[in-house]
This record gives C-alpha cells, sequence and structure tokens, in this order.
C-alpha cells in the first residue's frame, strides 16, 4: 500500500500509527528518484583516456583554438558529438559530389574533438578544436592515389590546419605526398 502523507512533518507518527495494522510486514518512506543524464554514456568504454592522460593534456592544452585535418572519408556533419566542432569541409576525391558521411572519418573525428559532457557518446581527447574533414576516399572505396593525398594535405594547409590526421598508410614511398 502506499499511503501520501500531506504534511511531512508528521511522517513518523503516520508511520509508526500505520506500523500497528494488522498484516504489515514492513513500513518506510518511499525513495524518491529522478532522472539523471551520465555527461558521456561510452566515456567508460573509451580506454585511451586513462592511457594518454587525457583530463591532465586538457588542462594543459587550455582553450587555444586549433584547427585540426581530418584527411579520410567523409564525416558526419550532423553527429550530436561533433556539433559545433566541424568546420566547412571539402570533397577532394571527387569534388564534384558532397562528402558522404562515412563511419571511420566521423570515427576519428570523434576520437579527436567528441563534445565533452552533452549526454552523447564518449568524448574526444581534445574536444576544443576545430575539425576540418577532408574526404579524399569518394565514399567507396579504400583506397586513393598519392595526388589525390597531396591535393588533400595542401588543401588543409591552405585552410589553416595546425595538425593533420591521416588514418592510412601506403604500402610504397610517394615523393608526392612527401613534398606535400
Amino acid at each position: 500500500a502506499v499511503i501520501k502523507v500531506k504534511n511531512k512533518k508528521n511522517m513518523a507518527k503516520v508511520m509508526k500509527k500505520y506500523a500497528k495494522l494488522g498484516k504489515v510486514e514492513s513500513i518506510s518512506p518511499s525513495a524518491v528518484y529522478s532522472l539523471q543524464s551520465m555527461p558521456d554514456p561510452k566515456a567508460g568504454q573509451q580506454y585511451q583516456h586513462e592511457m594518454l592522460q587525457t583530463e591532465k593534456a586538457q588542462k594543459l592544452a587550455g582553450k587555444n583554438p586549433v584547427t585540426v585535418a581530418v584527411i579520410d572519408m567523409g564525416t558526419d556533419t550532423k553527429h550530436p558529438d561533433l556539433k559545433g566542432s566541424l568546420l566547412p569541409g571539402f570533397h577532394i576525391g571527387n569534388p564534384a559530389n558532397e562528402q558522404y558521411p562515412m563511419d571511420h572519418g566521423t570515427h576519428v573525428s570523434g576520437i579527436i574533438a567528441a563534445k565533452k559532457g552533452n549526454g552523447e557518446g564518449g568524448y574526444g581527447v581534445a574536444s576544443n578544436v576545430k575539425i576540418l574533414p577532408i574526404d579524399v576516399l569518394d565514399g567507396n572505396n579504400y583506397y586513393l592515389s598519392d595526388y589525390i593525398l597531396a591535393e588533400g594535405i595542401l588543401k588543409a594547409v591552405e585552410k589553416g590546419a595546425k595538425v593533420i590526421n591521416m588514418s592510412l598508410g601506403m604500402g610504397v614511398y610517394s615523393p608526392l605526398t612527401d613534398a606535400a
């Protein structure tokens, strides 16, 4: 049974009286719960924060604005963890097409800059940076030529990127990419 006590000052008195009634096994005030939003529900699954000492690094980095180019597949410009962190991107792989919002480019951008404390997913290692997404893969393959990659690097520099992330590799040396 649930008994609602209008005057909370009488709670102990009402509970004592109710306990004396027959067949009452126990009595206690009802606990009141409220919805709590976890700041970043997946943060506990992000092993990199402990390994990289992210909290400490973020304090050292301060609030200095830095542009990081993510040269990869396209980045999902509507991803809630990246809201406010994305600069207008470029599609170098096929400039006539829009960027493809692919998982890998979005994932890499999130590792770097996902907002902290917004109630979504996890958070990035540098959540105060601006991401410059540069799609060099045209959304439908995992291979690109060195001249497309070099063009992506040059576009990143032209647009003011101070850091360039490329989560890709090449099996041979490319003087063109090296020069870029």
